[in-house]
């Protein structure tokens, strides 16, 4: 072959040879590098763990938790790293040093048909030998005809254009890469083969089982599952299985073994050759395309050709990329099953306890005690029993154990306690799912054919189904409020206390039967009866009280585990189109369309025009109707019926409305529920201006710090946060003026008592007394606005106030809340804005603030939420033509919420999550159903007299008060301000604690705003 091109083939072996195999093993190094750094980088911190750690499985999943980021990171890089680029460098590393040209004799081959030429091909080769043997009559040189080769662009065009071996070789390098990702799961790509034969395919079945007994997993395939019992009872012993997690170091070994290894079979440089000879020997025949050979056309090919490799890449991209996904999320299984087994023991350990403490150990020590009398009868020697011993053991049955047993089996509150905690441990768990991605790309279906990666791809929303298969497998079963404990532990308490008298009518009848001469049985052995039939009973209660128990075991040790295990197991087989069905069926429950709503739609389109027409003719009709009655006198306008007041007062006089609630709502949206940041949305500045108030006062500079907020509006929880990110470190007095005051010495007394002085009298002496202090404190104080009351005698303490923080700010940082409208006359009354450098409010939060507050609340405890509109909107032209459709509706509800809580809540969160639950209509196992705020009318509960005007004033300004502090306020007797308080009181306006009387937080934002019209406020 090489015997007529000698110049093609001297040029070519020198530059492609070993230095092409040496150059191709560079460019696989250079392009897996930054995996293989990955895969050693983590693999040289698990290897760090120690083997005999029991936290070596925790900490090797927080590892791979905190790699996996930089994992994303290099797959996402692959969109700059292309292979395409680094493939035409090398060609044009190669063909550099090769000449443009080369002028050869051509061998015979250039002449001769082939089978594979084209008819027009034949043709002209025919032709040429022809002209060949014609000319070689006149030519000199009868070697032959020379041909002119392009080499260098031959060569470039060859392997950079229309080769298939840059395409190849892309494709074995992607497919090593997701290989090695794919040890992350213990699985390989599946390539696509065709059907075997029956003997084949027996060999085949063979080699799997060979495979399994080595513990190797087949490509792409679940590992062989273990049966049921076996999951649980591993589970049991260990902990929850995490497959990806067991032998991750032999993987990520065996993944840093496949990316090292960039030995080929067969040196490239062969084939290479090859391709690179046959091209040039076409050059400058019949047999060579020109054109392509031209400058543009020769571009654009390597143009063409880049723009396929790229296009090739991105798809081997979201290959490997899927494969990221599968092992993301078995990661946050894996370190959700550290939660759920710690959550798991403690519930064990919570209802070993329940079950121990108030059933079976009182009940056994009562058997005990039951079988210690029926001894003592038993070694009477005559047949009668003594008066005194029937009294004592009466007495004992009686007065000590029954009521013993009693006491500790109905002892509802300590039996509550445990089931609150064992609630809250399952709460605590739920919110571990607030931790989990929200979604996520998955593939339903990856393998590779031909060196082509073949995946389909589906977004899964990853949190909502983990949270719901979890639940519904398990969690809610788990809720001993399904049990009914309480319920089951007051009929064994009823039960019990039957057991008890039969041991004692069994005695008194025992000691009457000493009467009765014909009496075939004796007396002990009636005595005695009683006792063994209550051993008995007592004894199939016992049994009753541990089979209830292990039911409930059962499923925390079984069926939560199994639940977990199965979750992963689906999602690493890409079975996950199981956990959707959940969903599915209630979606397709909630969106099937009966005859009645495909009816009620085609009747809605034909009266959409004729409804226009007759909302304007009642429209007009109810003016014009209300015009008249009230001339000729037939309606009052401001009447209000008796029944409608007493709904409105019932309605906001309700105090447990959401007792039922399940235990995790209540806690999620319960005041006293301590929040983390998660769900603490900050007021704009916050943190920003504290910090720089106080860095500014610890360089000597006199600052302070103002809250000021509606109540309700988490100035609280600010200072909490406050303190937790600042002021941990720093030395604290709180003072909290929760009930009204307004003289001096109350003042000074209050302050003084929480730094623990004694004998301070005066302002001066407090002032002088601060001066010496030898250590600069942080004084938090709350509430200024309970330091007067608006009477010209009450503003002793405020003014005071105002004396005492400016003349300490050298010694003291001040961080001080105040209501909104308190500080607003504060700032008129006194110019206070000039008391203060740094000032936040924290009732300005806007509706996306106060919506993702609230569902960010509502997420975490896992119920699907489900929006009912109400009557005008079910009337509303716009809701009639979307109600056929469920998430169309369900949006257009949430909008509408939302922006009408909004409304209400003007910026105060405390009031939105009031209205929130207000507005729950039920629960069922899986969703909450919620209804359109509803707002009460204060028009409708109390005319707004001027006196009930001005009584309203004082307690939005003051927010507590007392009778005698609202009487000061208005400068009215104290007998007026009772009957008015208790007339507010009686309708649901006001309500009454230890701190005094203040406004029902319902109708909060009602009164605001009538006092606001009226110019009472501002």
């Amino acid at each position: 072959m090489n015997k007529n091109y000698p110049s093609v083939t001297d040029h070519l072996k020198k530059q492609i040879g070993e230095s092409f195999d040496k150059a191709y093993t560079d460019l696989k190094i250079d392009f897996r590098n930054e995996l293989l750094e990955w895969f050693q980088k983590t693999y040289k911190e698990i290897l760090g763990i120690k083997k005999e750690d029991e936290l070596r499985k925790k900490r090797v999943i927080d590892t791979l938790n905190k790699n996996i980021s930089d994992l994303w990171n290099i797959i996402e890089r692959y969109d700059e790293n292309l292979w395409s680029e680094k493939w035409k460098n090398l060609v044009d590393e190669i063909t550099e040093p090769l000449p443009e040209t080369v002028v050869e004799y051509q061998s015979e081959e250039r002449f001769t048909e082939q089978e594979d030429d084209s008819y027009k091909l034949k043709i002209q080769k025919k032709l040429k030998r022809l002209a060949r043997t014609v000319s070689m009559l006149f030519k000199k040189d009868k070697a032959g005809w020379k041909q002119v080769i392009q080499l260098k662009k031959s060569a470039k065009l060859e392997l950079a254009g229309i080769s298939q071996l840059p395409d190849e070789l892309m494709g074995e390098e992607f497919e090593i890469l997701s290989r090695a990702i794919g040890k992350l799961l213990e699985r390989e790509p599946v390539k696509e083969q065709p059907q075997p034969s029956e003997a084949e395919a027996n060999d085949s079945n063979q080699n799997e089982e060979e495979s399994e007994e080595k513990n190797e997993p087949a490509a792409d395939k679940s590992a062989p599952k273990k049966n049921e019992a076996e999951n649980i009872e591993e589970s049991g012993n260990n902990g929850y299985r995490v497959e990806v997690i067991n032998k991750i170091e032999s993987h990520l070994q065996n993944a840093i073994q496949i990316l090292k290894n960039v030995e080929a079979e067969s040196p490239i440089s062969t084939r290479v050759y090859k391709e690179c000879y046959q091209a040039a020997i076409k050059s400058g025949t019949v047999e060579d395309e020109r054109k392509l050979l031209e400058e543009d056309q020769l571009n654009a090919k390597l143009v063409e050709k880049g723009s396929f490799l790229n296009k090739r890449q991105k798809e081997w991209q979201t290959f490997i990329k899927s494969q990221y996904s599968d092992f993301a999320i078995q990661i946050e299984i894996a370190r959700f099953s550290f939660l759920a087994d710690r959550a798991r023991e403690e519930i064990l350990g919570f209802t070993h306890r329940f079950f121990r403490d108030y059933g079976y150990l009182p009940l056994e020590n009562t058997v005990t005690r039951i079988k210690e009398i029926s001894e003592v009868l038993k070694k009477q020697k005559a047949d009668k029993l003594p008066a005194k011993l029937v009294q004592e053991l009466r007495s004992e049955i009686s007065d000590k154990l029954s009521a013993e047993l009693l006491e500790t089996i109905g002892n509802q509150e300590s039996q509550q306690h445990l089931i609150d905690q064992i609630q809250k441990t399952i709460t605590d768990l739920q919110l571990g799912f607030y931790s989990f991605t929200e979604t996520f790309t998955l593939a339903e279906k990856r393998s590779i054919e031909n060196g082509k990666p073949q995946v389909k791809t589906d977004s899964v929303n990853w949190k909502k189904l983990a949270t719901r298969y979890v639940q519904e497998n398990a969690l809610r079963e788990m809720d001993p409020e399904k049990w009914e404990w309480v319920s089951f532990f007051k009929e064994l308490s009823s039960e019990s206390e039957e057991i008890m008298q039969v041991v004692d009518v069994n005695l008194l009848s025992a000691k009457e039967s000493e009467k009765e001469k014909d009496e075939e049985e004796s007396v002990l052995e009636i005595a005695i009866s009683g006792t063994d039939r209550a051993v008995s009973q007592l004894e199939a209660t016992i049994k009753r009280v541990r089979e209830r128990q292990n039911s409930y075991e059962k499923i925390v040790k079984e069926d939560f585990p199994q639940s977990i295990q199965s979750l992963a197991e689906s999602m690493l087989s890409r079975s996950y189109d199981d956990l959707e069905m959940q969903d599915k069926a209630l979606q397709v429950k909630a969106t099937a369309k009966n005859w009645r709503e495909r009816f009620f739609k085609i009747y809605y389109k034909l009266l959409e025009r004729f409804e226009l027409l007759r909302r304007f003719f009642v429209k007009k009709f109810k003016e014009i109707n209300n015009i008249v009655s009230r001339f000729l006198g037939f309606k009052d306008e401001g009447s209000v019926s008796t029944t409608e007041k007493r709904n409105l007062a019932e309605y906001l006089a309700k105090v447990n409305f959401h007792q039922k609630f399940p235990f995790v709502y209540k806690r999620m949206f319960s005041y006293e529920f301590e929040i983390d940041e998660r769900f603490y949305i900050q007021p704009q500045g916050l943190f920003t201006y504290f910090e720089q108030s106080f860095e500014d006062w610890n360089l000597n500079i006199d600052t302070n710090f103002l809250i000021v907020g509606e109540r309700g509006s988490g100035k609280t929880l600010s200072l909490k946060f406050i303190e937790k990110r600042f002021l941990e470190d720093e030395k604290t007095v709180f003072v909290n003026f929760r009930k009204t005051m307004h003289t001096e010495e109350e003042l000074i007394h209050t302050i003084s008592d929480a730094f623990g002085y004694e004998n301070i009298e005066t302002r001066e002496e407090l002032i002088d007394k601060i001066q010496k202090r030898r250590s600069r404190t942080v004084l938090v104080v709350e509430n200024i606005h309970n330091i007067f009351v608006r009477n010209i005698h009450g503003f002793k303490g405020v003014e005071s106030f105002w004396v005492l923080m400016a003349s300490t700010r050298g010694k003291l940082f001040w961080v001080v809340t105040c209501s909104a409208f308190a500080w607003k006359f504060y700032e008129k009354m006194f110019g206070a804005d000039q008391y203060f450098s740094h000032i936040v409010r924290t009732d300005n939060i806007d509706r996306d603030m106060l919506e993702k507050s609230i569902l960010t609340r509502h997420k975490a405890t896992g119920y699907e939420l489900i929006f009912e509109p109400g009557a005008a909107t079910e009337r509303s032209r716009s809701f009639k033509k979307i109600m056929s459709n469920e998430s169309e509706k369900q949006k257009y509800l949430h909008e509408q919420y939302f922006d009408r809580l909004n409304q209400v809540a003007e910026g105060n969160l405390s009031i939105a999550m009031n209205y929130w639950l207000q507005s729950i209509k039920e629960f069922d196992d899986r969703s909450v159903k919620q209804l359109p705020t509803e707002v009460a009318d204060l028009d409708k509960l109390e005319v707004p007299s001027r006196d009930v005007l001005f009584t309203l004033a004082a307690l939005v300004l003051h927010e507590n008060l007392t009778e005698t502090e609202l009487a000061m306020s208005l400068h009215q007797d104290e007998a007026a301000s009772r009957l008015m308080l208790a007339r507010l009181k009686s309708k649901g306006i006001v309500q009454n604690d230890e701190d005094g009387y203040k406004l029902n937080h319902l109708i909060y934002r009602q009164v605001v705003r009538l006092l606001k019209r009226r110019n009472i406020i501002h």
